[in-house]
């Protein structure tokens, strides 16, 4: 009697460690999903040797499972590229994400609040935001960036 106690104890002992070292964790990670490179089709040629694909396009990387740090490299004019990191962009579920930041823009003076929306749809990363610089005083300190491209991973 003494040995099947014993022998019991020891499997309740067991399952109840092994239960409560098990990773259990509530929060899908939708962050993984969405790491790689995306690149703007229209930055490259039919022939498909330009280089400017590397010059406009957008890298996603997981922070954790819901936030995402984003490398822009968009072109905003036909003679202006924006490059930006966006360390902190928080996901709101599977498709869709948000910027809400204060960071610099490479090619201007000063510091932006950089404020807009990402959304993956398939292979399609589309990034819409409004930055603005925080000792704004004209028009020109208010930029917008766009990206859309698709996934090249």
């Amino acid at each position: 009697m003494k040995k099947i106690l014993f022998i019991a104890t020891v499997l309740f002992a067991t399952t109840a460690f092994m239960t409560s070292c098990s990773k259990s964790s509530n929060e899908t990670d939708y962050a993984s999903k969405w790491a790689g490179v995306y690149n703007d089709p229209s930055s490259v040629p039919n022939d498909g040797t330009s280089t400017t694909a590397s010059l406009n396009n957008v890298i996603v990387s997981k922070v954790d499972a819901s936030t995402l740090k984003i490398q822009v490299k968009a072109l905003e004019t036909s003679y202006i590229y924006t490059y930006v990191i966006l360390k902190n962009v928080s996901l709101n579920g599977a498709t869709k994400a948000s910027i809400d930041e204060t960071d610099a823009l490479t090619e201007s003076t000063g510091t932006y609040h950089i404020k807009g929306t990402v959304e993956l749809n398939g292979t399609q990363l589309t990034l819409n935001a409004t930055a603005t610089n925080t000792a704004a005083t004209k028009e020109s300190d208010v930029r917008t960036l766009h990206f859309s491209g698709y996934y090249n991973n």
